[in-house]
């Protein structure tokens, strides 16, 4: 199962257009669809699981009831010829710091990217296009990377916590030219020092 790629800060891609997603402090989980089997494998960013996993099994019932059905639905409309897919989801409570969570926090999930089979990612105006049923990410921004928006990020003048990441694409006619980045708060910076000293770049950008 194809693991999400590493999002590398935002030096780059400054000047390029984009569309800025809020960035939920969570971990990244994986689960693969295959049109003969269904939903049939789940994993971290570097692990797989199952509802026997301590840590993050629940998010397998938590799954089927909030999306499984909505996006079997969403492949048959857009991608009937879809042999497998893999969905992109970010798994939190509203304890969670820095992929840390605590055991009696109510969990969330939220779907923010899918790989179609053969096809690659998908693109950030068609996923928002074929996600309207489906909860996503709050889109912050649309326009150009650019330092100014990079302080208005870093001193919360937008409504978000941990930050954003940014996605576009390099050639629209490429579906394998996206890139995405991430950008983070002063806020969210402050927090990491005071809980791990010194080791808060593994948590930073």
């Amino acid at each position: 199962m194809k693991e999400y790629p590493k999002i590398p800060n935002y030096h780059k891609y400054l000047d390029k257009d984009c569309i800025a997603f809020y960035k939920m402090d969570g971990s990244n989980l994986r689960v693969e669809y295959s049109s003969k089997t269904g939903w049939y494998k789940w994993g971290t960013r570097l692990r797989l699981f199952n509802e026997t996993d301590p840590d993050y099994g629940c998010a397998i019932p938590l799954f089927h009831k909030k999306y499984a059905q909505d996006l079997e639905k969403m492949l048959a409309k857009f991608y009937p010829k879809c042999q497998s897919a893999i969905f992109y989801m970010e798994f939190f409570g509203p304890k969670s710091f820095a992929g840390q969570h605590l055991a009696d926090d109510e969990k969330d999930l939220v779907l923010f990217d899918i790989n179609i089979y053969k096809k690659g990612f998908i693109d950030p105006e068609t996923f928002l296009k074929v996600t309207e049923s489906v909860h996503t990410p709050e889109v912050i921004y649309r326009g150009r990377l650019t330092e100014d928006f990079v302080t208005d990020v870093r001193e919360k003048r937008f409504p978000i916590d941990e930050g954003v990441i940014c996605k576009g694409m390099d050639n629209p006619k490429n579906p394998h030219s996206q890139w995405r980045c991430k950008i983070k708060t002063l806020d969210y910076l402050a927090k990491l020092k005071k809980v791990f000293g010194t080791g808060y770049n593994q948590y930073w950008e």
